[in-house]
C-alpha cells in the first residue's frame, strides 16, 4: 500500500474505536479530545501499517510529517500557523510547552480526520431551547471621551492584484479555508483585502514556502 492508502486505513480504524474524550471545558460545558486520548491508538495503528510521524516547530509553522517506512520517499505533510499562549501564572517556557502540545493535538486531529465538538459553537450557543432564548443580553459598552480609533487595516484596502495573488497561492498550496480564516483572525482582520502591506508580505512569503497541494489532496 502507498502512504495514502495506509493513512486512510488508519483514519477509518481510529474512528471505529469510539475513543473517549477526557478533556472538559467547564465554562461552556463541552468535552474535547486531549492528546493522550488518541495518540496511543494512533501510534499503535502507525506501527501496524508501518508509518512514522514526526512533529517539528519553527517561528511560523508547526509541521506534522507522516512517512511510509516501507517507502521513505512517500510523505504526507500537514502544517498549522504558530500562535502564542498566555496562561496565568505560567513561565514563558510553560506557555511554549502549552502551544506545542496544542499544535500537536490539532495536527494529528487534522491528519487523522478526528472530529469533535465545535468550540466556536459552544461559546456562541443558541440558548436553552436552541432558538437563542436564555442568552444574557450583551453588556453595554463603557462610554469613552474619545472615539475609538479605526483599525489601521481598514484605512486602505489591499491592492486587488495582491488579494488575487494570495488566492492563487492558497489554491496552489492546498491551504484550507479554515487555516486561511485562522491566519486572518490572528492578523485581526476578516478578509484578505484588509491586510496591511506587512501582513500581506508575511502571508505571501509563508504560502510560497509550502509544498504544492498534490500530496495533501491525494491524502484526503
Amino acid at each position: 500500500m502507498n502512504i495514502y492508502q495506509k493513512l486512510q486505513h488508519c483514519r477509518v480504524e481510529l474512528q471505529e474505536m469510539n475513543l473517549r474524550k477526557s478533556g472538559e471545558n467547564k465554562f461552556v460545558k463541552y468535552s474535547y479530545f486531549e492528546l493522550a486520548d488518541f495518540l496511543p491508538a494512533i501510534n499503535k495503528l502507525f506501527l501496524e501499517y508501518k508509518l512514522f510521524s514526526q512533529v517539528s516547530f519553527d517561528g511560523e509553522l508547526a509541521t506534522l510529517t507522516i512517512i511510509n517506512i516501507e517507502k521513505p520517499e512517500e510523505q504526507a505533510v500537514f502544517t498549522s500557523p504558530m500562535a502564542e499562549a498566555q496562561l496565568k501564572g505560567c513561565h514563558e517556557i510553560q506557555n511554549l510547552g502549552a502551544v506545542e502540545t496544542y499544535q500537536r493535538r490539532y495536527l494529528y486531529m487534522t491528519a487523522l480526520e478526528i472530529v469533535e465538538h465545535d468550540a466556536l459553537d459552544a461559546t456562541t450557543g443558541e440558548g436553552a431551547n436552541g432558538k437563542g432564548q436564555g442568552k444574557k443580553p450583551p453588556a453595554k459598552p463603557v462610554e469613552s471621551k474619545k472615539p475609538p480609533a479605526k483599525p489601521a487595516e481598514n484605512k486602505k484596502e489591499l491592492d486587488k492584484g495582491k488579494v488575487q495573488r494570495l488566492a492563487i497561492l492558497r489554491k496552489q498550496k492546498g491551504i484550507s479555508e479554515e487555516k486561511h480564516k485562522a491566519f486572518l483572525a490572528n492578523a485581526g482582520v476578516e478578509t484578505s483585502k484588509h491586510l496591511t502591506e506587512a501582513q500581506y508580505k508575511k502571508y505571501a512569503e509563508w504560502l510560497e514556502k509550502q509544498p504544492d497541494a498534490v500530496r495533501e489532496e491525494a491524502a484526503v
